[in-house]
């Protein structure tokens, strides 16, 4: 949004549940984990952030990029998996579930750069 904060909304009700404030401007894009605990948000701050759904604390902050970071996301699972399968002959079996200790934050930022963040210690 154009107020620098992501909000958590409780869809039957429209009850506002969570604000996760901290960007010095506007967001550009956001999306959730896929277990619902974390949500990553990117802004023309120039910073991607790692959120806890939980209790809205900060915590990570992903620095770098030059201009507006458009988008970011979690690489984990099957989409970490589909990627391996195409660098390995023949095809491994799938591993198992990640978790956010195992996950890559992914970034990309209209200065043209893409960003790779390890989520490892949270």
């Amino acid at each position: 949004s154009e107020d620098k904060s992501a909000r958590l909304w409780d869809v039957e009700s429209g009850t506002r549940l969570r604000n996760f404030a901290g960007h010095v401007e506007g967001l550009s894009s956001a999306v959730v984990s896929r277990d619902a605990k974390y949500l990553l948000t990117a802004s023309a701050d120039r910073t991607a952030r790692l959120w806890s759904v939980e209790s809205s604390e900060c915590l990570r902050v992903c620095e770098g990029h030059a201009d507006v970071v458009k988008f970011a996301f979690f690489l984990d699972g099957p989409q970490r998996q589909a990627q391996i399968r195409i660098l390995q002959q023949p095809p491994k079996p799938p591993r198992p579930q990640h978790t956010l200790d195992r996950e890559v934050i992914l970034t990309a930022s209209v200065d043209c750069t893409a960003s790779a963040w390890a989520a490892q210690g949270l």
